[in-house]
């Protein structure tokens, strides 16, 4: 099992998809990592990360649609879907 003292390595090698470092990304979620270790699922799932774990994941999949020669129809369905990740969105709680 993989947990976050496995050397990111293990999980992906980030150099070789042209993203930053993993060590980045786990750097931009700061203490947020302990301070979820307990919270359920839901609680998880309703925390939105850190801005700078945003700004870093915007900029890696830009980086990334900007390196296609010619993006295809489902190249850019992938950018325009990650790029709304962690947009908010307003959710319609069912009346009681």
């Amino acid at each position: 099992m993989l947990d976050k003292r496995s050397p990111t390595a293990w999980v992906c090698e980030s150099r070789h998809y042209g993203l930053f470092s993993l060590n980045g990304y786990r750097f931009a979620l700061t203490d947020e990592i302990e301070q979820l270790a307990a919270e359920d699922f839901e609680t998880i799932r309703n925390t939105a990360p850190p801005t700078e774990f945003i700004e870093l994941w915007r900029r890696d999949i830009e980086k990334w649609f900007e390196s296609l020669p010619e993006p295809n129809e489902a190249e850019t369905k992938q950018f325009v879907d990650a790029m709304r990740l962690f947009t908010p969105v307003e959710r319609k709680v069912p009346c009681p």
